[in-house]
């Protein structure tokens, strides 16, 4: 009895160790997903966002625990020279990612707090902002830097749970006690990201992987010129626009494009009338979560046209699985038709 206890052990470390291999595998053939999670709740100069805290430690901990994201940062009540910190030590992280797999990383930028528009631009305000009674956009980031900053080294996802309406500043000597971030005017429009790539009729798309041109996807928690109603009810713990990407962000097997449709569809949201709207300059789709029916898809898509020297037959896989397994050879031979090899 004792050989067959002996013998049923031997065989489930065997397993278990053939899976941890076959896990390893996979982890240094997928893209890395990475993330920087802000929460700003307790700011200095206006009046704070008591949810963001409990929304940038949840979000964080969903992206890391449920998701398995392989490296993420969650920073809380962040100052401007805090958020110029983060996103450099997150396009070092980013780097050192992409040479460790030789792609690059999905990385997923969320911010929860004050937002505001000004000068055409959106604006993510750190705790800070305001200080010395100086316009609030000095101590904030604007979203296109912040894709302009990470695009050599990232396929960048954001995700903005804060107000998009036109902060009026018109005189510098302005007590900044007077600025209320949730009540500026309304404006109709707002200078795109899309300025930083051509996701429709991309002339080559294999350019991405060496950084010449942008891909980002970024999510809104409603429409520009609107503000963004924190509250559902009084005992809910998230922002509904958190509370939506908590439900509907990641979901196996999904393009991140329906995780969106989903979030927009929240009922919730509808409630109050909050309209998230996306801005899109991804080439292809992407998966955050990657399924052993999506990879098996992959992987036999890549069989199929690997010895094609057709362009656009090559280009089918990055369309379809931009973060797909096989994107390190997909890219090469992308360049290597490019340049004309075969």
């Amino acid at each position: 009895m004792a050989r067959g206890w002996e013998l049923v052990l031997s065989l489930l470390t065997l397993a278990a160790s053939l899976l941890a291999s076959q896990s390893a595998c996979l982890a240094n053939t997928t893209v890395p997903r990475i993330a920087l999670v802000i929460g700003n709740a307790n700011y200095e100069y206006v009046g704070g966002v008591p949810r963001a805290r409990n929304d940038a430690l949840d979000f964080g901990s969903f992206l890391q625990s449920k998701l398995g994201f392989d490296d993420v940062r969650i920073v809380l009540d962040a100052h401007k020279n805090d958020m110029d910190a983060e996103l450099a030590n997150l396009v070092s992280r980013s780097s050192i990612w992409q040479a460790s797999r030789q792609t690059k990383p999905i990385v997923v930028v969320y911010f929860s707090g004050h937002g505001f528009t000004e000068g055409g631009k959106q604006f993510l305000a750190a705790v800070d902002a305001g200080l010395g009674g100086h316009d609030p956009a000095v101590n904030s980031y604007a979203v296109e830097t912040v894709i302009e900053t990470l695009m050599r080294d990232a396929i960048i996802v954001q995700l903005v749970d804060a107000c998009r309406n036109e902060l009026q500043w018109k005189d510098s000597e302005l007590p900044v006690a007077n600025v209320d971030f949730l009540r500026g005017s309304e404006t109709a429009s707002i200078s795109s990201s899309k300025s930083l790539s051509d996701a429709v009729g991309v002339p080559q798309p294999e350019l991405s992987m060496y950084a010449e041109r942008a891909e980002y996807l970024t999510g809104y928690a409603n429409r520009n010129g609107q503000s963004v109603d924190q509250s559902v009810r009084p005992t809910d713990r998230n922002s509904p626009y958190t509370a939506a990407l908590l439900k509907n962000f990641g979901r196996p097997g999904r393009p991140i494009f329906n995780d969106f449709l989903g979030v927009r569809n929240d009922d919730d949201l509808h409630h109050i009338g909050n309209i998230p709207v996306e801005e899109d300059g991804m080439i292809g789709v992407i998966y955050i979560t990657l399924t052993p029916t999506i990879l098996k898809e992959a992987d036999d898509l890549w069989a199929s046209i690997s010895t094609s020297s057709d362009r656009d037959t090559v280009l089918d896989y990055l369309i379809r699985y931009r973060n797909g397994q096989n994107i390190i050879d997909v890219m090469k031979k992308l360049k290597e038709i490019a340049a004309g090899r075969r």
